[in-house]
């Protein structure tokens, strides 16, 4: 079985960021927030919240949107 870790909106990963940035360690945030931690293991909590940072640092609160809805490939008419 696969389980993919995806928050549903930007603004439960902000939320998650105000969180981190108050202190909190990303493995008790998502404790908080209701996953179960023996499913999703450490590195699967160390990798989205090194991408979220990764992504808030660079564009803010827009860099947590997924743009995938908006960007579909084909041309605007």
């Amino acid at each position: 079985m696969i389980i993919k870790l995806r928050l549903v909106n930007w603004l439960e990963k902000t939320l998650f960021i105000a969180e981190y940035n108050k202190g909190y360690l990303p493995t008790q945030i998502f404790i908080d927030a209701g996953f179960d931690v023996d499913i999703l293991c450490n590195d699967r909590i160390y990798s989205a919240s090194k991408w979220w940072h990764k992504s808030y640092r660079k564009s803010g609160e827009l860099g947590l949107r997924d743009t995938r809805k908006f960007n579909s490939g084909r041309p605007c008419p």
